[in-house]
């Protein structure tokens, strides 16, 4: 085990690489434009909402088209596309990337101490030998019978609760 002194906070932030952006920005366009739909949806036919219990959880289908905002919907698409990147980085910004990249081609891990700010380079098989001893040594490992029956009891309850 090998200590790593990074010489800044580990809750500094690099800025993310384009292609993470993008994905990021295109998936909660879409969670947006879901919601949208579907207030629109509610908004246009008031009698339309069936009254089933999700217990918090959200809905798997996807909401109707609404010819209204098909509009809106195409110009936050184009907005998307028509990104265009800088690349304006500080110093420190260039350091913290260069870390990254590092830590990501290091073949061993990086893991963060349990109770100080310190960081220790470990190779794959060390880390699971520690995890295992840390966990068998206050939990021990449930028999098959005794958690077939658990998951059997969670089945019920869930059916019941779907009814």
């Amino acid at each position: 085990m090998e200590r790593v002194n990074l010489g800044y906070s580990a809750k500094n932030i690099p800025i993310a690489q384009e292609g993470q952006y993008l994905k990021t920005l295109i998936e909660k366009t879409e969670s947006f434009l879901r919601r949208l739909r579907w207030k629109a949806f509610f908004f246009l036919n008031p009698k339309s909402g069936e009254a089933k219990e999700t217990y918090g959880f959200t809905s798997k289908r996807s909401p109707p088209p609404i010819m209204e905002l098909c509009e809106f919907e195409g110009k936050m698409l184009q907005l998307i596309q028509n990104i265009k990147f800088k690349k304006n980085r500080c110093d420190f910004q260039k350091r913290l990337l260069q870390d990254v990249k590092h830590i990501r081609r290091d073949d061993k891990l990086l893991i963060a101490a349990d109770k100080s700010t310190n960081f220790y380079r470990v190779d794959a098989q060390t880390y699971n030998d520690l995890t295992q001893t840390s966990i068998t040594k206050e939990y021990k490992k449930a028999p098959e019978k005794i958690t077939a029956e658990i998951i059997r009891e969670e089945r019920d309850i869930a059916t019941k609760l779907d009814c």
